[in-house]
């Protein structure tokens, strides 16, 4: 089952530009666990910078889409280009 995770209110899910698609992401998995402190660091998993720049806004009038997903800390997590998180937890069995 696809949960998603914005962390943020209902009007500003898909606007917050200001905090960092990592620090979301972190955010996000702390929401579902306790164990996100057992989690390696996320840079070992995908550059952050790297994340925030996909999806960073331009001064070109069209619109960014697309998604990246990756696996990290027991979820499957797919950052839409809305900025928007979906966490999938990986089936251990």
């Amino acid at each position: 089952m696809t949960e998603t995770t914005t962390n943020a209110t209902a009007d500003t899910c898909c606007t917050d530009t200001a905090t960092s698609l990592g620090v979301k992401v972190r955010n996000a998995i702390a929401a579902r666990t306790d164990t996100i402190t057992d989690c390696e660091p996320l840079y070992n998993t995908i550059d952050p910078d790297a994340l925030n720049a996909v999806f960073n806004s331009t001064s070109s009038p069209t619109e960014r889409r697309g998604k990246v997903t990756f696996d990290y800390c027991g979820y499957h997590v797919t950052v839409l280009s809305d900025r928007t998180i979906e966490l999938t937890p990986i089936d251990d069995g």
